[in-house]
């Protein structure tokens, strides 16, 4: 935990090829992995837990309510008076997810108060639905999600010290790239699919730019068997590289502005020079 950000960890179910969706999923090794998935996240103590549009949709969502009318909201975020940790935080930048309800039972007898992770994309329409249905939303961006305001809001608004990623893949890579990942967590199945049509661990957004390749540290590795199999490992990584607060990004940012300044400037000299 840093004091302008929580504690992030991603933590995901693996097959021994890299995939985090499939068939291997319905074997007996990946259905051991699945058990020891959910208390081998809880020793994290996490207050919340952040996933994709896609990972949810088809699970706890329906279609949204909208009125065509209601062109005109409030703006800024909306944090509904019942929200409580823990929360589960969807990253839905055009708003399209509908609820059944402002919370979901991510586990027995533990409801998780539901975050929507918006930007300006979102319709008007959508954000009232969300705030007639109880449902928290934070706004991060014009068209793409700024994750380091939104995991500065996280902390400041809603308390949450220890974040949980769970996925999916690009979510994962994103969240690497932008330099405020502190331990990668992988239950990794003694399985394999061998699938060309499944998602692996990271994947880069068609929005970025350029990503760098990232290099990790082994934390542990542990063989783990509470989910019946006995033939699950628990891997702990992390980021070679130091990790930067928000501030240090911010000038690190900055700096490269200013360097792509002076390139430019120093060109335009040696073309002058080279003129004359």
């Amino acid at each position: 935990m840093t004091e302008d950000r929580p504690f992030i960890f991603i933590h995901m179910i693996s097959a021994l090829d890299g995939k985090i969706i499939g068939d291997f999923m319905h074997t007996e090794a990946g259905i051991a992995t699945c058990k020891d998935y959910g208390w081998t996240n809880d020793t994290y103590k996490p207050d919340a837990c952040i996933v994709g549009r896609k990972t949810v949709k088809g699970f706890f969502v329906t279609t949204p309510e909208l009125n065509p009318d209601e062109t005109e909201v409030v703006d800024g975020d909306y944090i509904d008076d019942s929200a409580a940790r823990p929360y589960l935080i969807v990253v839905d930048p055009a708003g399209k997810l509908g609820w059944k309800q402002n919370f979901v039972e991510m586990k027995p007898n533990t409801n998780f108060h539901v975050i929507e992770v918006l930007t300006e994309k979102a319709s008007p329409q959508y954000r009232n639905y969300l705030r007639r249905s109880k449902i928290s939303y934070i706004m991060v961006g014009k068209e793409q999600v700024d994750l380091l305001l939104l995991v500065k809001k996280l902390k400041d608004d809603f308390k949450v010290n220890v974040l949980s990623v769970h996925g999916g893949a690009t979510i994962n890579w994103t969240f690497l790239q932008a330099g405020i990942v502190d331990e990668l967590s992988i239950c990794m199945a003694a399985a394999a699919d061998g699938a060309n049509d499944t998602l692996t661990l990271f994947e880069k957004s068609p929005y970025a730019l350029k990503d760098s390749p990232i290099e990790f540290e082994l934390k542990s590795a542990d063989k783990i068997s509470n989910g019946g199999c006995g033939s699950d490992i628990l891997l702990r990584s992390h980021k070679r590289k130091k990790f930067l607060t928000l501030d240090s990004l911010k000038q690190v940012q900055r700096m490269k502005s200013l360097l792509n300044s002076f390139l430019v400037k120093a060109i335009s000299v040696y073309s002058l020079i080279k003129e004359h």
